[in-house]
């Protein structure tokens, strides 16, 4: 059995970060200093990210929710700042009660936004025992801090240009910044510079190139202090000071590259 309290609002935050292209989402209640924490994560081959929020532990385990859209539609009813989720088992019936409402949704033994998140979650146990040194057999040759304002216009540009397939990012570690570039000359291009801090990385650039979810990925985490790792044609890793988020967006192979 899991059973946790945690604020209503905090959860809608958590669950609505991960975007209406997740359907179904596994939620973990750990003990963890200063307290409980509800950590929910998903996996995919373009990316993973992983979200948390303070919640009270009455019994920890995990949570399968089969239908988060429908989660979401009940806390954003509800009155009470605080919330219980109650859960024999994942394939068991989901109960959510906040005050005097409650919902009970089944509950699900394959949670499909979960099937890569073991595998994933190893190398990045792998890396952090490196010293975030590679990612499985690529370097990581390039580290730097930032807040998290500095990528509000990096993520501007799925608004500016619309879709676009691809998002090639050139660290400059003698620079300390990195220029993200989309779109063709054709139809118009836009570029992005972030600056950096604590760099470390070789004198040349280095340039990864990533997929349409890109910016959207970045609105995701939380305001703060972020930790940034890369590397040539390697995963960009993004990890949040104060709250242990984390976004990893796989670099792709691509055929036509920035025109």
């Amino acid at each position: 059995m899991t059973k946790v309290s945690v604020n209503r609002k905090n959860l809608l935050t958590l669950l609505s970060s991960f975007g209406t292209a997740v359907g179904d989402i596994r939620l973990r209640a750990k003990s963890a200093e200063g307290g409980g924490l509800l950590i929910g994560s998903v996996g995919y081959y373009t990316h993973y990210l992983r979200l948390t929020t303070a919640c009270d532990i009455e019994s920890a385990g995990s949570f399968a929710i089969s239908d988060i859209n429908a989660v979401r539609s009940f806390l954003k009813t509800g009155k009470e700042d605080s919330m219980t989720l109650h859960q024999e088992g994942e394939g068991k019936m989901l109960y959510l009660t906040c005050g005097n409402a409650k919902i009970h949704l089944p509950g699900t033994g394959t949670v499909d936004s979960h099937a890569h998140v073991a595998t994933i979650e190893k190398l990045l146990t792998d890396a952090m025992k490196d010293n975030w040194a590679k990612w499985g057999e690529r370097a990581l040759s390039c580290s730097a801090s930032l807040n998290s304002t500095s990528t509000q216009e990096v993520i501007s540009i799925h608004t500016v240009l619309g879709e676009n397939p691809l998002y090639t990012v050139d660290f400059y570690p003698s620079q300390s910044e990195i220029i993200v570039k989309a779109g063709k000359k054709s139809k118009g291009r836009m570029f992005v510079t972030v600056p950096l801090g604590n760099t470390k990385g070789p004198e040349q650039k280095v340039t990864s190139v990533f997929g349409a979810n890109f910016p959207i990925n970045l609105r995701a985490l939380p305001a703060g202090e972020l930790t940034l790792y890369m590397g040539e044609d390697a995963p960009i890793i993004l990890l949040h000071e104060g709250t242990g988020a984390c976004l990893v967006v796989f670099d792709c192979d691509y055929e036509e590259g920035w025109e």
